[in-house]
């Protein structure tokens, strides 16, 4: 019988989710990453929950801000609606 849980975590679904490509791109930053930040005594980890991620993610926010220029057309919508969905 089929089991949609297993087969969401299954790494078929996600290859044939996400292209080849993206996916050995995605391997590549993570294993660069990982050996940017390595902390061998992990006392970075003993202060910071998110210690093994921060480096991608601050990676990735320097990224998309060099990438990104706002205009000056820019607004910001300060009012948060509720969510209404499923």
């Amino acid at each position: 019988s089929f089991n949609l849980i297993s087969a969401f975590q299954s790494k078929q679904f996600f290859y044939d989710l996400v292209s080849r490509r993206r996916t050995q791109y995605a391997r590549n930053l993570c294993a660069a990453n990982r050996s940017k930040y390595k902390d061998p005594t992990d006392t970075r980890r003993k202060t910071d929950k998110l210690a093994r991620v921060r480096g991608f993610f601050d990676s990735l926010d320097e990224s998309c801000q060099k990438l990104h220029t706002s205009g000056d057309q820019l607004t910001i919508d300060k009012k948060l609606d509720p969510f209404r969905g499923t």
